[in-house]
């Protein structure tokens, strides 16, 4: 492997959180965001699937559940298979919620990126899909 390769993808994420994640929260960027995003993506799953996919602790993303429960955007149920599980389901609201979310991080990503040469956008894209594709095989 590589080790040049690891030390750059290892710098390439903060770099990337810098540049267009990081001045989210300054702009009105939910807690609660990316689980509910997260929620939408792999609806109707148990407690534990998204806490591991989030990295999060089960007593904090159940803080996090009561709150989007609270704001009426996702409801629990108990599994049909297995009454120990709870699965979290999203609701119409949190659907809304989640268009909402994208289009301002779309919205904020495009504005990161305007300044950046037609001929440079075109060069990162192809970049990025190569990395996307990637990742996919990992």
């Amino acid at each position: 492997m590589n080790k040049q390769l690891v030390k750059d993808f290892i710098e390439i994420m903060p770099l990337m959180h810098r540049k267009f994640f990081h001045s989210m929260r300054k702009h009105d960027l939910k807690k609660y965001t990316m689980a509910l995003m997260n929620i939408n993506d792999d609806d109707g799953q148990p407690m534990n699937h998204y806490c591991e996919k989030l990295m999060i602790s089960k007593p904090n993303f159940t803080k996090v559940v009561n709150e989007l429960i609270d704001l009426n955007f996702v409801e629990r149920k108990m599994d049909s298979d297995d009454r120990r599980k709870t699965n979290i389901f999203i609701t119409e609201s949190g659907k809304k919620e989640v268009k909402i979310r994208k289009k301002y991080i779309f919205d904020l990503v495009s504005e990161r990126l305007s300044n950046i040469p037609e001929d440079e956008l075109n060069q990162l894209h192809d970049h990025v899909l190569g990395i996307h594709a990637i990742l996919e095989k990992i």
